[in-house]
C-alpha cells in the first residue's frame, strides 16, 4: 500500500500549535495557529502532557479529507476552548462535527463537508461570530442534534 504523502507540516512551541500546508499540495497556503493558553487549566495540563501535536492527529485520525481536518481542527480547539475534552457522545478518536456546524449545513441544504470547505477560508473571529449567529438563531435544533446523538440502533444483523 502507497502512503500518502504528507499535505501539513507541525510545529509546536511555547503552547502554540501551527500547522501550515504544505508548498505544491491542495492546501498550500493554509495556516492554522492554537494557543493552549485559551484552553482552561486542566485541559491545558492535559495536551501539555500528552503533547498539541499528538492529540490533534489522534484526534482528527477518522477524517479522510485535508480539507474536512481543517474544519476538525477549528472545531476542536473551539471545543477546548470551551473546556470540552471527550469527543461528543464520548466516543474517543471520532470525529467532532459541532451541532452548530451540523444546524447549519441542515439549514443552508448542503453537506457539512462542502460547509467546512466554506469556512476554512474564514479567521476565528469570523467562525465564533457564525458560531454565536448560530446558535442563537437555531438554538432548538442544535438542542434536537445534541440529544439524537449516540441514541440511533443500527442493526447490522444482516451484514
Amino acid at each position: 500500500m502507497k502512503r500518502e504523502p504528507q499535505v501539513f507540516s507541525w510545529s509546536s512551541k511555547n503552547g502554540l500549535l501551527e500547522i501550515v500546508g504544505r508548498k505544491d499540495s491542495a492546501m498550500e497556503g493554509t495556516k492554522l495557529v492554537f494557543d493552549v493558553q485559551e484552553y482552561p487549566t486542566a485541559i491545558r495540563t492535559a495536551i501539555l502532557d500528552a503533547g498539541m501535536k499528538a492529540i490533534y492527529q489522534q484526534r482528527s485520525s477518522q477524517v479522510e479529507s485535508d480539507v474536512e481536518k481543517i474544519g476538525y481542527w477549528q472545531d476542536l480547539n473551539e471545543q477546548f476552548i470551551g473546556g470540552v475534552w471527550e469527543a461528543e457522545g464520548g466516543a474517543r478518536g471520532a470525529p467532532v462535527v459541532g451541532a452548530w456546524l451540523e444546524a447549519l449545513a441542515s439549514v443552508k441544504k448542503c453537506s457539512v463537508g462542502d460547509l467546512q470547505k466554506h469556512l476554512a477560508g474564514y479567521s476565528k473571529e469570523q467562525r465564533t461570530e457564525l458560531r454565536t449567529k448560530v446558535e442563537a438563531k437555531y438554538g432548538k435544533e442544535i438542542e434536537a442534534i445534541k440529544a439524537a446523538r449516540g441514541k440511533k440502533e443500527i442493526d447490522l444483523s444482516e451484514v
